[in-house]
């Protein structure tokens, strides 16, 4: 996706068409985005988190499709440069900016296989949307005033950016920091907050699998390995609740267009059909993540269970068969935090509130 702000492209890391630039650039931000790396933003993490706790006690009744968006909104905002917008305090979109993400993801499933289209309708919308937009103009008020100020204490993706684009300014422009910023909020909340809340849905229609990471993290409380608000290190260790996560994104896999490719220049054959160099190929990580040979015969039912029960190999397999966050090189850089943010707002939801 090519995307434009007042007339100028802000394009993110996932717009690189060069790969020789692509491996350079997303090279140079790898290290902000390792699980590693994803643990020392706990601390917002859990802020976050405990502020949709205390807003879901306050309000009791509330559209969950709606709220985890907030959630993973504010999150993502605090993420990349440390300033919330503010959708959970005032429950609601503020200025419409939530609004305008759908619709900008929506317009990505519709033209995305057609480049031409889908870069003139992404610079008429940043032209239109503009200062308007409430998380546009929070993201250029940070960029520069960081610019104007440094400030290397403060622990967001923004001086990661920033810095990536000191060390070389021909990748990285201000624009493409910016482009960088956007894209880190638009793919991690409209995008995981779909995620989180069919997970959660399965979770309360399935009494064997409520029961069954109710007692896993019961288990480990008895045990004084969770903790509350759970830690990362401590979720990452209870299996149930990952299988739970893993399932949610088979099934619930976000990205509902190809993922395109080019194949290389003396052709490939892909399933006994020659296809001819520089041809364009894709496929649809949602029915990737349906096939039998891979999931087994009942790839349409919620079932974390194969997750663990399954060989070795299978697993394996599994795993490798696993699209929803891309393949390859091109493996989305932001699914650790996806993944963090997911097993903590589960994991804590449930762990607060009795599910009846």
């Amino acid at each position: 996706m090519v995307t434009w702000y007042k007339g100028k492209s802000v394009s993110g890391l996932e717009a690189i068409i060069d790969e020789n630039e692509h491996t350079a650039v997303k090279k140079m931000l790898l290290k902000g985005f390792t699980p590693k790396s994803v643990a020392t933003y706990e601390s917002k993490i859990n802020q976050v988190t405990l502020e949709f706790i205390d807003q879901v006690e306050k309000r009791g009744d509330f559209d969950a499709g709606e709220w985890f968006v907030y959630y993973f909104a504010d999150m993502m905002n605090d993420v990349a440069f440390s300033a919330k917008p503010g959708f959970m305090e005032h429950g609601t979109y503020v200025d419409g900016s939530l609004h305008i993400t759908k619709v900008i993801t929506k317009m990505w499933a519709r033209v995305h296989a057609i480049p031409t289209v889908m870069s003139w309708l992404s610079w008429t919308m940043g032209y239109m949307v503009g200062l308007n937009w409430n998380i546009v103009r929070l993201g250029r008020e940070c960029l520069n005033a960081r610019l104007e100020r440094p400030d290397a204490e403060k622990v967001d993706l923004l001086n990661l950016y920033i810095e990536a684009g000191r060390l070389r300014p021909d990748m990285i422009s201000p624009e493409r920091v910016f482009g960088m910023t956007l894209s880190t909020i638009i793919g991690g909340s409209d995008i995981t907050a779909f995620t989180v809340t069919y997970g959660l849905s399965e979770i309360v229609k399935n009494q064997g699998v409520l029961d069954n990471i109710e007692n896993e993290m019961k288990q480990a409380s008895k045990a004084q390995e969770l903790s509350y608000p759970p830690t990362l290190k401590e979720l990452a260790k209870l299996p149930y609740l990952n299988a739970v996560i893993k399932e949610s994104l088979r099934l619930a896999a976000p990205v509902q267009f190809n993922l395109d490719r080019v194949t290389p220049s003396d052709g490939l054959e892909m399933s006994g059909t020659y296809v001819p160099g520089g041809t364009t190929v894709g496929c649809v990580p949602a029915v990737i993540n349906h096939d039998k040979s891979v999931f087994g015969s009942d790839v349409d039912v919620f079932r974390p269970e194969q997750w663990i029960e399954a060989p070795h190999e299978s697993h394996n397999r599994m795993d490798r068969g696993l699209m929803t966050f891309g393949m390859g090189k091109h493996l989305c850089i932001g699914q650790h935090f996806a993944i963090a943010q997911m097993r903590k707002i589960m994991a804590t939801l449930l762990m607060h509130f009795k599910v009846c």
